[in-house]
């Protein structure tokens, strides 16, 4: 499976679901009819594996949040449904270049290339008053989907995005989006509590002093 000949075009704003077609050599997008009472999918075919967009069980994360991310799961080539692994997208300058892939034992590989854009940064307003910085993309969906389900505001949509390399990424991420970053009136770092992440957070918190 060779993930550097993923690549997706978008077909309309960065919150939108991928429309039918084909993007990347033995890549096609294609919506699909799921089981009653479940959410339409959006299914890419790699080489022939299905990565569909579903909710992350294990970690609370609905079809929506999933969805919202352009979130993609590996799935068990036997019987359709074990999870295996999951495919974060990653960016250049808005425009999407490969996958994270992560396995459920946190293993990981990349395709895209080394500097790329925050996770989730895709999706977020080049200004606002808040926004959110996880170490890593589950914890940027889980605090995207705690925001928003505590939220009173309608259609209100918060500014979640994550290192794209874990905590060790922390000061070559600011230093590409120092741009981003000063848009936003306030930053929050929801860093892991172990000594990377304090360190992490110490580190960035200085340079943005």
């Amino acid at each position: 499976l060779t993930f550097n000949s993923v690549l997706h075009k978008w077909t309309g704003d960065s919150s939108s679901t991928l429309t039918r077609g084909t993007s990347g050599r033995g890549v096609s997008d294609t919506t699909v009819k799921p089981a009653v009472g479940r959410m339409t999918e959006v299914v890419t075919l790699v080489d022939g594996i299905t990565h569909p967009t579903r909710e992350l069980a294990d970690r609370k994360i609905s079809f929506a949040t999933a969805e919202h991310f352009n979130v993609r799961m590996g799935v068990s080539s036997t019987d359709g449904v074990t999870p295996i692994y999951h495919l974060f997208p990653r960016h250049i300058d808005g425009e999407q270049v490969g996958w994270k892939k992560k396995t459920l034992d946190k293993a990981f590989s990349c395709s895209g290339g080394k500097d790329v854009d925050l996770f989730g940064q895709w999706l977020c307003r080049p200004t606002g008053k808040k926004l959110w910085i996880t170490e890593g993309e589950i914890d940027a969906l889980s605090v995207y989907q705690a925001l928003k389900e505590s939220s009173t505001i309608q259609g209100w949509e918060p500014a979640v995005v994550s290192l794209p390399d874990g905590s060790k990424s922390a000061l070559k991420s600011l230093a590409r989006n120092v741009e981003f970053f000063e848009g936003y009136e306030e930053i929050i770092l929801v860093f892991d509590n172990d000594p990377a992440g304090k360190e992490a957070r110490k580190e960035v918190c200085k340079a943005l002093a």
